[in-house]
């Protein structure tokens, strides 16, 4: 199969342990191009989180971001596509989050907000490239797309999903210890889709390579879905093909195997 576009995660994907895009990777994504196969960045981060490894790989196109939330044009910066969470949901959703004592910051569609800080919402900052904005209440923030929070009981994750969940957004889990609440409608695959609609591209012909759960739906959809060796369990389970970790060059290496 020759695939013409794909998708790759950033976080536990194309970034390794140290959050550093290898020269190997750099090299196999630039021959994917060179080839004529369209590339796209697919994360949970925000526009301008996404931007300085874009820049390193020379991409251009349709990147996804906030997990499928917003599609940007990486050359000119204009939107394709915006789903944020409804009014009515999204209120929902802080009435619930207000009942457990967990860091929480909240995406909008070009930026990020905190009520507070501490040392959990400073090592999102850091990893993100970018500070979140103060607002003094949550309430007030206009088009949010998802909602993230810091759970230090690990076992913990479960009761919150369960508490939270419901028909209309969904929990997943990002990190050691993130969750995020999101549209239960919208993530990295139907993304994707779009993406790949727009440039005729049949979905057999599309490849996706991630870690998180945010990634199962971009996997899913994708004529192939390839998990990352440091894949959490039910990532892998989904997925067509389990590849190397992000430490030992899993990303060159499915991308030599399987387009290059």
């Amino acid at each position: 199969m020759k695939y013409e576009l794909v998708a790759l995660d950033i976080d536990g994907t194309i970034l390794n342990s140290n959050m550093l895009i290898t020269e190997e990777t750099k090299i196999a994504v630039k021959l994917c191009k060179k080839n004529g196969v369209k590339v796209v960045l697919s994360s949970g981060r925000l526009s301008r989180s996404i931007k300085p490894y874009i820049e390193r790989l020379d991409l251009n196109g349709y990147q996804v971001t906030l997990n499928g939330a917003v599609i940007k044009d990486a050359d000119t910066g204009n939107i394709l596509e915006k789903f944020t969470i409804p009014k009515n949901d999204y209120m929902d959703v802080l009435k619930k989050l207000n009942k457990f004592n967990y860091s929480t910051i909240i995406f909008g569609v070009d930026t990020y907000y905190k009520n507070y800080d501490n040392e959990d919402i400073r090592i999102i900052e850091k990893i993100s490239g970018m500070n979140a904005e103060f607002i003094s209440s949550f309430k007030d923030i206009v088009n949010p797309t998802k909602t993230l929070s810091i759970i230090e009981d690990i076992d913990s994750i479960n009761v919150f999903r369960n508490k939270i969940e419901s028909e209309k957004y969904t929990i997943i889990r990002t990190g050691y210890n993130h969750v995020e609440v999101v549209r239960k409608d919208i993530d990295k695959g139907t993304a994707l889709k779009i993406i790949a609609d727009k440039y005729n591209i049949p979905r057999e012909k599309v490849l996706a390579i991630g870690d998180s759960e945010n990634d199962i739906g971009m996997l899913k959809y994708a004529g192939k879905g390839i998990a990352m060796g440091n894949a959490y369990d039910n990532v892998k389970e989904i997925s067509d093909e389990i590849t190397a970790s992000c430490d030992e060059e899993g990303v060159a290496k499915a991308l030599y195997k399987n387009v290059l």
